[in-house]
């Protein structure tokens, strides 16, 4: 009878853990497509890319045509897939002109999702600020 619950409780928790595994995962993406859809509906105004409606601080134009204007940085739980990178620079371009540098860089600390950054200004889409906010209320 003993041998069985033991069976019984060790299933359960290899039944949990592939739930919260597989939830982690879904979780992580839908953080990660919430930041590049907030980056790509941003909307600068035609002609001007010293000022935006976007809560990114643009750069002042420089007079050295080869030095980028602006910087992202993206952030990310894991390594970001070819189709999450080109999104994110196609939006980059389209909101700071094509003078954007772009560095991805990866940090297990956020336990998912991203963050996208340039200057002071920060997308903040990851697990670990999420859970923050949940708890302190």
């Amino acid at each position: 009878m003993l041998a069985i619950i033991v069976k019984v409780l060790l299933l359960q928790i290899v039944v949990i853990g592939l739930i919260i595994f597989i939830l982690k995962k879904v979780l992580d993406r839908k953080l990660i497509d919430g930041a590049i859809s907030k980056l790509e509906f941003w909307r600068v105004p035609d002609g001007d890319h010293t000022k935006s409606d976007s809560p990114f601080d643009q750069t002042s134009s420089l007079p050295n045509a080869s030095i980028p204007l602006a910087t992202v940085a993206v952030t990310s739980y894991s390594n970001l897939n070819q189709q999450d990178k080109g999104r994110i620079q196609k939006a980059a371009v389209k909101n700071f002109g094509s003078m954007v540098k772009l560095s991805f860089q990866t940090d297990r600390g956020l336990l998912g999702g991203m963050i996208i950054a340039l200057n002071d200004q920060q997308i903040k889409f990851d697990l670990k600020e999420r859970l923050r906010q949940a708890f302190s209320r």
